[in-house]
């Protein structure tokens, strides 16, 4: 799937605050991305990108990352009724290790009370070539997900941490998203409005 791709290459020098706007700035996105994916009318023009990715340097998962872990793979219970009309997807964060490489994987297998299991993939851009500093990337991408109770992301190529958090329209509401448009302020302004 295509992103919609915010690169923070070569910013080595980036502050707490600025890292904290990036982080805002991605949620606005994802889960304006988020509502308009789940809408029963398109709302994307063919140009569109359904997913979106953010890159930065860094090694910190963002605390709005309601799960993480200090390796490459994370393992969530899922809440009762997390799969219900208000969810909208999951977003995914990783640092990665300072090396260059082409491309980040994630790779979620689901479990069900019966036994039973199915699988989804995301990725960030294969196609993009990044520094050699530690870096956070976070990303969105619609999914069509079925009822599980356990769910097990594991992230390739040197991931030394990640988080992942489960995103409802509640999210969207706080920041502003309306819920019946999938109209933001991203999609008036281009932006945050960090007053």
């Amino acid at each position: 799937m295509t992103h919609r791709r915010f690169l923070y290459r070569d910013c080595l020098k980036l502050d707490r605050n600025s890292r904290n706007n990036i982080v805002s700035e991605f949620q606005l996105r994802a889960l304006d991305r988020a509502i308009k994916a789940v809408l029963p009318y398109r709302v994307f023009k063919e140009s569109d990108c359904p997913g979106v990715g953010f890159c930065f340097p860094g090694n910190e998962i963002p605390m709005w990352f309601t799960y993480q872990s200090e390796s490459s793979s994370i393992n969530i219970k899922l809440p009762c009724n997390w799969l219900n009309t208000n969810f909208l997807g999951f977003a995914l964060c990783a640092a990665r290790s300072s090396f260059l490489f082409t491309g980040l994987r994630c790779v979620g297998n689901f479990k069900t009370n019966n036994g039973k299991s199915w699988q989804l993939q995301w990725n960030f851009n294969r196609d993009l070539e990044f520094p050699r500093s530690s870096n956070i990337f976070m990303w969105y991408e619609h999914g069509n997900y079925l009822d599980a109770v356990e769910v097990s992301f594991q992230f390739t190529y040197r991931v030394t941490a990640c988080g992942i958090r489960l995103l409802y329209r509640q999210d969207a509401e706080e920041l502003g998203i309306n819920n019946n448009l999938g109209i933001s302020n991203v999609e008036k302004t281009g932006a945050i409005n960090y007053t």
